[in-house]
C-alpha cells in the first residue's frame, strides 16, 4: 500500500472531483474556455508521448517504442476518430481519457521495480467504480462505453510509462 500512495491519493482526488465534472463543464462552456482546455489536455497527452518516444529511441528499446506508439494510437483514435476532441457534448470523455491515462502512467511508475498485476486490477476497479458512482448522482448516466474508454486510456498510460 505504501508503494502506491500517490496513485491512491490521485484516485481519491478523482473520486472527490467526479460530482463536479458536469458543473465544471458548464462553467467552461459559459466562459468559452472549453477550446483552450481541450488544447491544454491534448498538449499534456502529446508531451507524455513525445517524452516516452524520445526516451525509447535514445535508449534503443524497440519493445518500449512499440508500446508508446500503440498507446498513442489508442488515445488519438479516441480523440479524433470518435470525434471527442473539440466536441462540446463529449468533453467529459476527453476528461476521462486524460484522467485515466495519467492514472495508468502513475500506476506503472509506482509499480516499476517489482512488477505485479495488482495495479492493473486497481485501474479496472477504478474505471468501473467511477461509472458506478454515476448511477446514484443526479444528471449523470452509467455508460458501459465509458468503462472501456477509461480502461483503454489507463492501459495506454500504463504503456506510455514504459
Amino acid at each position: 500500500m505504501k508503494k502506491f500512495r500517490f496513485s491512491i491519493f490521485y484516485t481519491l482526488l478523482l473520486a472527490a472531483s467526479t460530482p463536479f465534472h458536469l458543473q465544471l463543464e458548464r462553467f467552461f462552456i459559459q466562459q468559452h474556455w472549453l477550446r483552450l482546455l481541450n488544447y491544454i489536455l491534448l498538449g499534456i497527452l502529446i508531451a507524455f508521448f513525445a517524452v516516452a518516444f524520445l526516451k525509447s529511441v535514445a535508449e534503443k528499446k524497440i519493445f518500449e517504442l512499440a508500446g508508446v506508439l500503440l498507446s498513442a494510437g489508442v488515445v488519438f483514435y479516441f480523440l479524433f476518430q470518435r470525434r471527442i476532441f473539440l466536441n462540446v457534448s463529449r468533453f467529459s470523455l476527453l476528461l476521462h481519457i486524460a484522467e485515466f491515462f495519467l492514472l495508468g502512467w502513475i500506476l506503472f511508475r509506482e509499480n516499476k521495480r517489482n512488477f505485479s498485476l495488482v495495479p492493473l486490477l486497481g485501474l479496472f476497479a477504478a474505471a468501473i467504480g467511477f461509472e458506478a458512482i454515476q448511477m446514484v448522482m443526479p444528471d449523470r448516466i452509467f455508460d458501459l462505453n465509458d468503462i472501456w474508454i477509461n480502461c483503454l486510456s489507463g492501459l495506454a498510460g500504463f504503456l506510455a510509462g514504459l
